[in-house]
């Protein structure tokens, strides 16, 4: 699984997307990440460092949220923002150089995706997602991804508060 949590079918040349907009790297990608006996993160030391590494992507979020919000003022929710942008950038960079590299183990490569980026903004995953679509010529599904997102999120936030009667 990567950052979107899509899974990989597997094969002997490595492992193939079988859904989801994070394509194979260029050439043969290498194994499967599917869990299970022998797979990447299947061991618990494994899901610790990924728990782990969620832990400190979350930390990191708090620390970055809470220091913007002192340096520029709380009037508007300028710490997601500030977080929502450097997380897409830092998952575009990480993604970017896992693709181009590709010598980085999938287990490493979940640890800080999933786990790390996992932590510090899911909003990284949506834009990475996004662009993906958008770059592979799939603009109306993008567009409908990006407004579904926006729209069912706002709603659901606004059904939450009105079921617990926040609002």
């Amino acid at each position: 699984m990567i950052g979107n949590g899509r899974e990989y079918t597997e094969n002997r040349a490595g492992r193939l997307p079988a859904s989801g907009s994070l394509p194979a790297r260029h050439a043969a990608p290498r194994h499967a990440t599917r869990s299970g006996p022998g797979s990447p993160m299947h061991s618990l030391t494994h899901i610790a460092i990924l728990a782990l590494a969620g832990a400190v992507g979350t930390l990191l979020r708090a620390g970055c949220t809470t220091l913007a919000t002192k340096l520029i003022g709380a009037g508007f929710p300028v710490g997601t923002l500030v977080v929502n942008v450097a997380g897409s950038l830092a998952f575009g960079l990480l993604a970017g150089f896992i693709r181009t590299r590709g010598n980085i183990s999938v287990s490493l490569e979940m640890i800080l995706l999933v786990g790390l980026m996992g932590g510090f903004t899911t909003f990284s995953s949506y834009a990475f997602q996004s662009v993906e679509m958008l770059m592979g010529g799939r603009v109306i599904p993008a567009v409908a991804y990006v407004v579904a997102t926006n729209v069912a999120a706002l709603l659901a936030v606004w059904v939450g508060l009105r079921i617990t009667g926040g609002v």
